[in-house]
């Protein structure tokens, strides 16, 4: 039996030679063109482990790698050997699109949620237990709430460094208080006369 080892199925280097001549040298370990067929493929990668593995070149402990499962779920991972200093960046010259077809996106701080956008929500956690909460119903109707464990203790501060505007296309403003209109009908509004 074989001890502890590492097998290659190829090893390619390629060093680009000093050059006194021109300062614009270019290296290329593989260059792949595929093309022609009904159905063409770059790259076909099929392992038991980590199917993708890039690392810096000053320190093979500073690296990312991209794993599927065998549910087909895709994991894309940076490590390095500093602490919590391995970003991942999404520098587009374009648009970022995020399409769940699952309809959430979940935002997390290691393994717990921060915020997840759901169809017609967002939702910002400080835990399980404590959360705002944006929601758009399908006329538009739009709602925020924030929740606690406690119910009382889940205010709503509005902090503005200017005004704070509130505009009713109906001229209708409803004060309510734990569901129940404590004011006259739609007549709520700053500098009522109660």
């Amino acid at each position: 039996s074989l001890g502890a080892s590492t097998i290659k199925g190829m090893d390619i280097d390629v060093v680009s030679g000093n050059s006194a001549t021109s300062n614009d040298q270019t290296a290329i370990g593989i260059d792949l063109d595929v093309d022609g067929a009904d159905t063409n493929i770059g790259l076909l990668i099929n392992t038991a482990g980590t199917h993708i593995k890039m690392e810096a070149n000053a320190d093979v402990n500073d690296y990312g790698t991209i794993f599927v499962a065998d549910t087909g779920d895709m994991t894309i991972a940076t490590a390095g050997s500093g602490t919590t200093d391995s970003d991942l960046i999404l520098d587009a010259d374009g648009d970022i699109e995020l399409n769940a077809d699952g309809g959430n996106i979940d935002l997390k701080d290691d393994s717990a949620n921060i915020a997840q956008f759901a169809a017609g929500s967002f939702t910002l956690l400080h835990d399980a237990s404590s959360y705002s909460r944006i929601a758009v119903a399908s006329n538009g109707t739009t709602t925020m709430t924030s929740t606690d464990g406690t119910p009382a203790d889940a205010d709503m501060v509005f902090d503005a460094g200017g005004d704070i505007v509130l505009d009713s296309g109906t001229g209708n403003f409803i004060a309510k208080k734990a569901g129940t209109e404590f004011s006259a009908a739609n007549s709520s509004y700053a500098g009522m006369i109660l």
